[in-house]
């Protein structure tokens, strides 16, 4: 899903170029149950986002996502919660982040912060 391209939207972006960190869950836990039922699932590359302010908060904590998350020069309102999570793969390259919180995180393969800004704590125990 490209929103807004290659670069890093500001942080009062327009509606065109938001996507909602709850939103972002529900894709990644595959949806509503009637939705499975269609045959309808996440792609087996996960989810990409390209140039999206991500509002709201991302909380996978806890969560099993059995692909990769791709949030590619995103900017966060809030700071992304991945504690206990298991994932694939994690790109933020080039993403503004207000922290990160990741305590217990199981990465299957990277989790990659080339060129990202994160303004507060980086947690990753």
């Amino acid at each position: 899903m490209l929103i807004g391209g290659d670069d890093l939207p500001p942080a009062d972006a327009g509606e065109d170029r938001q996507v909602r960190g709850e939103f972002l869950r529900y894709l990644l836990l595959g949806g509503c149950e009637e939705l499975r039922k269609t045959g309808n699932q996440l792609h087996e590359t996960g989810v990409r986002v390209r140039g999206a302010l991500i509002t709201g908060q991302l909380n996978l904590e806890g969560c099993r996502v059995p692909r990769d998350i791709g949030l590619i020069y995103c900017r966060f309102q809030q700071t992304p919660l991945l504690i206990s999570a298991q994932i694939d793969n994690l790109f933020l390259d080039g993403s503004a982040l207000p922290g990160l919180v990741a305590d217990r995180l199981e990465a299957k393969d990277d989790v990659l912060l080339r060129g990202a800004e994160v303004q507060g704590d980086l947690r990753c125990l």
